[in-house]
């Protein structure tokens, strides 16, 4: 800590700190504003909302709009902006599944490269039956990082019964099968980035 204070407390720097989970790694890497000289810029990407407590602006990343999605999924599939002429329509069917998350985007576009259509078909279809194991891995680390054996189970039902439900109507159910008022679940599982909550309530 005290290396990175006297190297850059004199100096302009933009440092981008990815994918922070706690806060000590937060304190380690970017402790005080005094440890950067004037006018330096700190980034820091986290799931945990809960981190970004003493920051001047926060941003919340949405999901990629439909152009968007075809765009990193042709990338990661066909190595272009766009996909081949015929592969248009299944590109658009995995785009569509996918809804707009980047990393569903890049492990689908990475899996079916190279493959032919009749491959990709295959896959699409067995989307519709079974997620991607690879993407399920990756978004079961933040399931586990749920430290509350409730928070789990409250994320389950949710993920598997109320999407789409209106948040009135849920936060009854739960608060009848859980026997307490679930609002500090629900807060807690939408600062971590597990759920969201939209204009509509739902």
């Amino acid at each position: 800590m005290v290396l990175i204070k006297e190297r850059l407390c004199h100096k302009r720097v933009i440092v981008v700190v990815d994918d922070v989970a706690q806060q000590y790694q937060l304190n380690a890497l970017v402790g005080e504003r005094s440890w950067f000289g004037p006018g330096s810029r700190v980034i820091i990407t986290t799931k945990d909302e809960r981190l970004l407590l003493k920051v001047d602006q926060k941003f919340k990343v949405e999901e990629l709009k439909p152009d968007a999605s075809l765009q990193l999924f042709s990338w990661h599939a066909f190595r272009d902006n766009k996909p081949s002429k015929d592969y248009v329509e299944l590109s658009n069917d995995v785009v569509d599944y996918c809804g707009g998350i980047p990393l569903a985007l890049e492990v689908l576009g990475s899996s079916l490269s190279a493959k032919n259509k009749s491959r990709w078909k295959c896959v699409i279809d067995k989307l519709r039956i079974i997620p991607n194991h690879d993407i399920q891995e990756k978004l079961r680390i933040c399931f586990d990082k749920l430290d509350d054996h409730k928070l789990q189970k409250t994320f389950l039902d949710l993920a598997c019964f109320f999407i789409g439900r209106n948040k009135e109507y849920v936060s009854h159910v739960l608060e009848a099968r859980c026997g307490y008022n679930p609002e500090d679940d629900l807060g807690t599982l939408s600062e971590r980035s597990l759920i969201k909550v939209n204009a509509l309530e739902r």
